[in-house]
């Protein structure tokens, strides 16, 4: 299930006097999509916002909640309601250069039957989007469940990665500067005016370089798995990430981002 979630401050939308916080939609790992109304006029077939279930904060007046309605359907290509509808960014590759060509394999670790069961969702999920494909690489790793925040904010929702520690000790770490956050706040001083967005399965979202592909390699059950796009847990792959995004929106002076973090700013009338 897809939640688009809004909280705003009453009256925001239609007098656009105040500011405005926008958390885009948070992806849950169960569920389907709800039916829709019968007031829906798009396909059924097909994912979209009428099909998916959004979230708006108590402040909204009802005419603000149909203003709301109306901008997600007439936008609604910018989102993607499942994995496989993840664009990929071409604009630089990711690739990893290390310090000892000898390669790495870890031996396949003991997990429990649950464990096994996410693991074995998730990488059929990735394999239909083209995130992975079978390996036969002399670079493995184990892969491990690690706990991150659902979108309820709560440390319970399991994201599977690979456990790369061994391979990052090899690789060289990137000087690139990272934005200071103090900086970037100190530059939207003069704005009242501000959209957050949240970028969903951001690292996988760059192309993994063909011939460093083989080093990504992690076992899956009873099976080889390696990425074709950026995974996380790798010792650049922040850095890298903050530089595509640089680059992306290096004209766009309304614009801040911290990773995968996007602040669009701008100054309304108060």
């Amino acid at each position: 299930m897809t939640q688009v979630v809004f909280d705003t401050p009453r009256g925001a939308l239609a007098s656009r006097k105040t500011i405005t916080t926008f958390y885009e939609y948070a992806q849950l790992d169960s569920g389907e999509p709800n039916t829709p109304s019968s007031s829906n006029t798009l396909s059924n077939s097909i994912p979209c916002v009428s099909n998916y279930p959004f979230v708006m904060g108590n402040q909204f007046i009802k005419k603000e909640r149909k203003e709301v309605t109306n901008l997600l359907i007439k936008y609604e290509n910018v989102f993607a309601f499942l994995m496989k509808d993840l664009g990929r960014c071409k604009t630089m590759q990711f690739f990893i250069d290390l310090t000892d060509k000898t390669p790495i394999y870890r031996k396949r670790h003991r997990l429990s039957k649950h464990e096994w069961e996410l693991i074995d969702g998730r990488c059929k999920e990735f394999h239909e989007a083209g995130f992975i494909q079978a390996s036969s690489s002399d670079f493995v790793t184990i892969a491990i469940m690690s706990t991150k925040k659902d979108s309820a904010r709560l440390w319970i929702e399991k994201r599977m990665c690979g456990d790369y520690r061994p391979l990052n000790l090899v690789t060289p770490q990137d000087k690139y500067p990272m934005r200071i956050l103090e900086e970037l706040f100190d530059s939207i001083g003069n704005s009242n005016i501000f959209t957050i967005v949240d970028l969903r399965q951001n690292f996988n979202q760059i192309v993994f370089a063909t011939k460093d592909r083989k080093k990504m390699a992690f076992h899956g059950n009873n099976k080889l798995w390696e990425w074709l796009v950026m995974p996380f847990g790798l010792k650049n792959a922040r850095v890298f990430f903050q530089q595509v995004m640089d680059q992306v929106f290096k004209r766009a002076n309304f614009l801040k981002c911290y990773i995968d973090d996007i602040l669009v700013h701008n100054k309304g009338l108060l």
